[in-house]
């Protein structure tokens, strides 16, 4: 999901330990996130990613909000909530952590044990569905991959 940043949309000119506020655009995230949604973000070291994280990197010209699934040791797995298939990226030099997301007045932490492990087995369930849609990306025919990302995602809810 890009966002609108405090100045410049490159996060190396913005990212501290100190929390900074920034405005979602666009619709990846949904449900989860919306657009207009605000999420405050502080530097992070990717050592200190936990699956289930969203973080904040550049992705091309846009510097996007997903969520964290997967580190090796050279990239990194990340996926958007209303995106069928994850997208693997090598590391950033900088990456943002959302410690926070503010909607309609109302903030919430994402640091709190109970949504800490709310956002690990929804992660759990992104990557599964990271894993049926590449399948389904190799299928033969328009048809059969329609009925696998069907079956997806009915069974394995955003």
């Amino acid at each position: 999901m890009p966002i609108t940043g405090p100045g410049p949309l490159d996060p190396s000119l913005w990212l501290s330990a100190l929390p900074v506020t920034v405005e979602l655009r666009g619709a990846s995230m949904e449900p989860f996130l919306s657009d207009g949604d605000r999420v405050e973000v502080v530097l992070t070291a990717r050592e200190e990613l936990e699956t289930g994280d969203l973080v904040v990197f550049r992705r091309g010209a846009e510097t996007v909000v997903h969520r964290f699934l997967k580190g090796l040791p050279g990239r990194f797995l990340e996926k958007g909530d209303g995106q069928a298939c994850g997208n693997w990226h090598p590391w950033p030099a900088q990456m943002g952590r959302v410690t926070a997301i503010h909607r309609g007045g109302l903030r919430s932490s994402v640091d709190s044990p109970p949504a800490a492990a709310a956002l690990r087995r929804a992660a759990r369930l992104h990557l599964w569905r990271h894993r049926v849609g590449r399948i389904a990306l190799g299928l033969p025919g328009e048809w059969p991959r329609r009925i696998l990302l069907r079956l997806c995602g009915w069974f394995l809810p955003a």
